[in-house]
């Protein structure tokens, strides 16, 4: 089973918005977290791209809801590159409460690198691997994760949780902390 480690963290200020009537972080508001830790992690690892010319489009998305977040809580989300291909790369991302280290929220994703003049994907360049590798510290071109079943719409947490257990999950350590088993947060 392959680890993830994540040597990228960005810490989210909560916003009085970002909390719902029920007094915890709305699920819509976790993909603009993720949204932030993909901008910052391309900005961090692939400086000068223009991206007029080059975007990259989320062609899968996947996320499984861990524990609530609430107003007082101090998050930050975890960015990490698993898998390279010819015009995708896999990104994993999760939200921790950055006291506790505790796992929030866990994303999944599928990303494509997109010509925007040509409205048309495109391999990614050299440059790109050469730096995404560099910056997990391993060639991400053989990385191969077993990815867990498709996600369903759950009819509630439990099940959702329950549908992961005794799968094949990618073992997950952030960079300053101790080895958390995706397994073990979800039991």
């Amino acid at each position: 089973m392959e680890e993830i480690v994540f040597h990228h963290t960005l810490p989210i200020q909560l916003r009085f918005n970002d909390v719902d009537k029920f007094g915890h972080v709305n699920n819509t508001v976790y993909f603009s977290f993720y949204d932030l830790g993909k901008t910052e992690y391309f900005g961090s690892v692939c400086p000068g791209v223009d991206w007029e010319k080059i975007g990259i489009v989320v062609v899968h998305i996947e996320a499984n809801f861990v524990k609530q977040i609430f107003a007082s809580d101090h998050i930050a989300v975890q960015t990490a590159v698993s898998k390279i291909g010819t015009k995708s790369f896999h990104l994993v991302q999760q939200v921790i409460d950055t006291k506790t280290n505790e796992v929030k929220c866990v994303c999944k994703s599928i990303m494509v690198t997109f010509n925007l003049e040509r409205h048309e994907s495109m391999p990614l360049t050299k440059e790109w691997i050469e730096a995404i590798c560099k910056y997990e510290g391993r060639d991400l071109q053989k990385a191969q994760i077993d990815p867990p079943p498709p996600m369903k719409t759950p009819s509630g947490t439990n099940e959702s949780i329950e549908r992961y257990r005794g799968t094949n999950l990618p073992r997950i350590r952030n960079k300053t902390s101790k080895t958390n088993s995706l397994e073990k947060v979800l039991s």
